[in-house]
């Protein structure tokens, strides 16, 4: 049985805290942009330029020095490179800020977003993007 946290254990709220990677990861690095989606009617406000500093299929850090609140719905467009998986493409995604990045102390502002309607073509675009990013060993070459 796990002991109850004491103060000083407890998590930060989930509104605000630091990103658990403190350097991104190599190529998940990628433009970005975003929009502000009115839940009650569906309109998406501007698109904001930005980029990830990690991504994965649940989810990104996005830079961005004026990240929206907890809880608000995003429209993502990613923009993955040419040269990785089966060349450009364009992937747009549902998502909601989980956390905001943007204190003094911070190392960079942004925001941790999940992503929440993310279709079968898309996802096999991110997993065949990270497969390119991987380094595979050729267990047929001699060591």
């Amino acid at each position: 049985m796990r002991p109850s946290p004491t103060a000083e254990q407890e998590p930060p709220p989930p509104s605000r805290r630091h990103h658990f990677r403190r350097q991104p990861r190599p190529g998940r690095v990628v433009p970005v942009r975003y929009a502000i989606v009115d839940g009650a009617i569906g309109a998406r406000g501007p698109l904001v330029e930005a980029s990830t500093l990690n991504i994965g299929v649940g989810g990104a850090f996005i830079c961005t020095d004026d990240p929206p609140p907890p809880g608000t719905a995003l429209w993502v467009v990613l923009q993955l490179p040419a040269e990785r998986a089966r060349g450009a493409a364009t992937i747009e995604i549902k998502a909601d800020v989980r956390w905001i990045a943007d204190g003094d102390d911070d190392e960079e502002h942004g925001m941790g977003v999940r992503f929440t309607g993310l279709g079968d073509e898309a996802l096999a675009l991110l997993n065949d993007w990270f497969a390119s990013l991987t380094p595979t060993l050729d267990h047929d070459e001699p060591g």
